[in-house]
């Protein structure tokens, strides 16, 4: 009995420990997939800015970027 006891303690801890490995793996996908997000945004608006630089027309800035209007609007 004790044994059992043992290695049913043993296998929920084994279980806890893969809980949270693939709890902080998927948090880690995420962390990754939305700094890859934020960082394609960032570049975005660098280039949108660099456009109004060369006095790109809005909508243009808009087709090429991906940006709304209001969004580039705002960084004028």
């Amino acid at each position: 009995i004790y044994r059992l006891r043992e290695r049913t303690i043993h296998d929920q801890n084994s279980e806890k420990i893969v809980a949270v490995e693939k709890a902080l793996a998927d948090g880690e996908a995420i962390g990754i997939e939305k700094g890859l997000i934020e960082g394609a945004m960032q570049a975005k608006i660098e280039t949108a800015k660099k456009m109004l630089l060369k006095n790109v027309t809005i909508g243009d800035i808009s087709e090429f970027t991906g940006l709304s209007v209001e969004e580039i609007e705002q960084l004028k």
